[in-house]
């Protein structure tokens, strides 16, 4: 027993030396004398390429030793090449009731690696930001040292604590695309009883595990990470941006509340928990519900009233840290205040179904035009930005994102469709996904009939439907002044000299949910014409390209996604004063891909009427790298207005 004894004892005392060595890199910097060199002659040259600034040197130390005792230590040395690199010179934490800096320091070194100054307490810049009393007060301390002879470096070390497992930071070692690093490590220490998930996106380091009796040490190190390609639009998003060790607890506290996060059931099992119980309505709330919904005749109808009802009286408020970042405002608070988060309204929401006896569940997501993260189904994580509202009816399946104006029931913007997302219900977490729309619901369908007289002068009529996507970038003519839609109108063709005489917009919603704006002007103008004897040269152009395109020149080294699927249907009909012949109309387009199709064709028929007809569609999904030139070379096929080239004719007589 003694001998066993000895051995854990030994096996503990290497433990701590280790840790004890790990935390002296950290705090051993002295302001008089450094034992860093922070010039850049020993830079390796490839680092420097396209980079704003340079981490040197950076140690994580999280050191979890309760479900409600967290201590995190940062220090890292950042040098700064030019202007566009002094947002990383600038020290910006947040903390709240969860969250507590206890230490800040910093040094400034001048390109000679001489020091030119320390932090002193007095001038940390402290902010709040709450809104009412009933929300966490959000505080930040921010600092700057205001430093402009390049290159300069700057070094950090921050300490907090922690009271909560639900907020463990994840690690990002580098901290942006124009940063390159030339050693960054990361020590994860937890106490038994708390297993520390982990997993590196975006990176091929594999980091290593070391179990003892007073608990598991994780660690892990890169080295020589290079400027990378800025993300785009088309970035496999699924991979997420910039390398990263994403970290959870199985236990968790967060205030009064605890739970395991082991499982997206788990996970479900405990926000669904910080959320319950906070749905009772004021009696005069209640009463306005059954006044507008008793006489209702469907369950989808008591949803679309509601739901109008919520747009016209509520408004958005963003408060996302702290116990406030997961928990909904109560319902009667929103009901007398007005306001809400995402949380906050998608509760509301539920309180007011629930009092007309319709059951719905709070639906965790990321929000975003192209998802920044995506749920991982072996590796449940934070995942989520934003609350919306599933209502499962007998026939139907409504989605209602409650911090939308004008969105009609049961429809789901670009913001939060066609993704993973974790459904709240009394049973635990679901993951479930929101609707993908069809190419045919996500659609541009535009018509145009002109006429041309002798003189070269254009009238003609616009018909223009947009619909899912389309409906959403298109809008806000509703609710535009007169001028601004006025103005809107007469900067939309691909004329050179026009302006816009009549013009309606209609807006209805289809039986799937799906809303349509329906947009019908006339126009006249000139230009675009140009005549050589019996010559007569114009271009048909009247619509413009919408296709997504990147402007990087590299070759694509990492797949591309295409988050939405979408159509645009053009057709032009122009009639011509007199009898021509054609010596020249547009090539027929008949380009078929993977991930989207573009096919165009132009006639010139009876002497005088030119008519083109041109499809695009993209088709959403992820695309490997060498088809990333193809898609790029179509989408300006097709916004360069490849279907409209430049018609010759010859007129008779």
């Amino acid at each position: 027993m003694k001998i066993r004894f000895l051995l854990i004892a030994a096996a503990t005392m290497a433990t701590r030396v280790a840790m004890a060595q790990d935390d002296e890199r950290v705090v051993r910097h002295k302001e008089e004398q450094t034992k860093h060199d922070y010039t850049l002659s020993k830079i390796n040259p490839e680092l420097l390429k396209g980079a704003d600034a340079i981490v040197r040197d950076a140690h994580t130390i999280i050191d979890i030793q309760a479900a409600d005792e967290v201590h995190v230590t940062e220090w890292y040395a950042i040098t700064i090449l030019n202007e566009h690199g002094d947002r990383f010179a600038r020290l910006e934490e947040s903390h709240d009731r969860h969250r507590k800096i206890t230490g800040v320091q910093a040094w400034l070194y001048d390109k000679n690696n001489e020091n030119r100054g320390r932090l002193k307490k007095a001038q940390l810049v402290e902010s709040s930001y709450t809104t009412d009393a009933f929300f966490d007060e959000i505080r930040t301390t921010s600092y700057d040292f205001g430093f402009k002879e390049y290159p300069y470096t700057v070094v950090y070390k921050i300490e907090k604590d922690y009271k909560t497992t639900f907020l463990v930071p994840a690690w990002y070692p580098q901290p942006g695309y124009d940063c390159s690093v030339e050693k960054a490590d990361i020590r994860v220490t937890s106490v038994p009883g708390i297993k520390v998930n982990y997993r590196m996106v975006q990176s091929s380091i594999t980091p290593t595990e070391n179990k003892a009796e007073d608990g598991v040490t994780i660690k892990a190190t890169v080295k020589d990470l290079k400027v990378r390609d800025r993300w785009d639009m088309f970035s496999d998003v699924e991979k997420g941006y910039l390398p990263c060790m994403q970290l959870t607890c199985d236990q968790v506290v967060l205030g009064e509340y605890t739970g395991n996060l082991t499982t997206w059931k788990d996970w479900g099992t405990f926000v669904y928990k910080v959320n319950a119980d906070r749905d009772k309505l004021p009696d005069g709330t209640v009463k306005m519900v059954h006044a507008f919904t008793d006489t209702c005749t469907s369950a989808h109808s008591k949803v679309a009233v509601l739901y109008r009802y919520l747009q016209q009286n509520t408004r958005y408020v963003n408060i996302m840290l702290g116990i406030g970042g997961w928990q909904a405002m109560e319902a009667g608070k929103v009901a007398e205040k007005g306001y809400g988060d995402c949380k906050g309204l998608a509760n509301y929401m539920k309180a007011l179904l629930k009092e007309t006896g319709i059951v719905s569940n709070l639906v965790l997501v990321e929000g975003d035009v192209i998802p920044a993260r995506t749920m991982d189904d072996d590796h449940p994580y934070h995942a989520f930005n934003h609350m919306i509202l599933c209502v499962p009816l007998p026939k139907d399946t409504l989605w209602l994102d409650c911090t939308s104006k004008h969105d009609p029931a049961g429809y789901l913007a670009a913001f939060t469709s066609n993704r993973k997302v974790l459904m709240l219900t009394d049973n635990g977490g679901i993951v479930a996904r929101t609707p993908a729309y069809a190419a045919t619901q996500n659609r541009i369908s535009r018509s145009a009939n002109i006429t041309i007289n002798e003189k070269g002068e254009w009238n003609g009529t616009v018909n223009a439907i947009y619909s899912g996507y389309w409906w959403d970038m298109e809008n806000h003519v509703l609710y535009d002044t007169k001028k601004e839609v006025s103005d809107y109108f007469n900067a939309k063709l691909q004329l050179a000299t026009y302006s816009v005489g009549d013009y309606s917009v209609t807006n209805r919603v289809a039986g799937d949910n799906i809303p349509y704006l329906n947009e019908q002007i006339t126009f006249s103008g000139s230009g675009n014409i140009s005549k050589a004897g019996s010559r007569m040269f114009f271009s048909p152009r009247i619509f413009g390209g919408v296709a997504a395109v990147s402007e990087s020149t590299a070759p694509r080294v990492d797949s591309f996604r295409l988050q939405t699927t979408y159509q645009v249907a053009d057709t032009t009909t122009i009639t011509l004063s007199g009898t021509f012949d054609a010596e020249k109309v547009a090539k027929d387009i008949d380009v078929e891909h993977p991930f989207g199709s573009f096919h165009s064709k132009a006639s010139f028929t009876k002497g005088n009427e030119l008519r083109i007809v041109s499809v695009y569609t993209v088709k959403s999904g992820r695309y490997a790298p060498a088809l990333f030139a193809d898609y790029q070379k179509m989408a300006r096929m097709f916004n360069s207005g490849a279907a409209y080239d430049k018609v010759v004719l010859n007129k008779k007589g």
